[in-house]
């Protein structure tokens, strides 16, 4: 009797294991299909700063507006590095950004990065672990 309950114990932890083995996503799969999320529940030129800001009840952990040079110049290199990769990847001069920190399910956390234009619309978002 013992044996045969190890066994199905063993049998069960064993397709656990592969069931999760064959759905797993890389990060950055992870990170995209985030970031569509946060497209769909903030929608480009429909959302506002102010929209965003409401939705999360608290104001972001940074806020910071485009330095003469370009974001590649800002002291941040964290700042540098994502508003640089979100202009290459909209082909458009972002301006402004706000970047909020945030749970992201139940054991994680994570930050969400917001891209505007000089009127405050979205033009982009982008999700990160917060361990990155």
């Amino acid at each position: 009797m013992t044996l045969r309950v190890t066994g199905i114990v063993m049998a069960t932890f064993a397709a656990l294991f592969l069931t999760s083995c064959g759905t797993t996503q890389s990060q950055e799969e992870y990170a995209e299909s985030r970031r569509q999320t946060l497209l769909q529940m903030y929608p480009v030129k429909k959302t506002t700063r102010k929209d965003v800001e409401t939705k999360f009840g608290y104001p972001p952990q940074v806020r910071e507006n485009r330095p003469p040079g370009g974001w590649q110049k800002h002291d941040n290199p964290w700042i540098a590095r994502y508003a640089s990769r979100a202009e290459k990847r909209i082909n458009k001069t972002i301006p402004k950004l706000d970047r909020y920190f945030g749970g992201d399910g139940l054991f994680s956390v994570c930050y969400c990065w917001f891209y505007f234009d000089t009127s405050d619309r979205l033009l982009a978002a982008e999700w990160q672990w917060s361990s990155d």
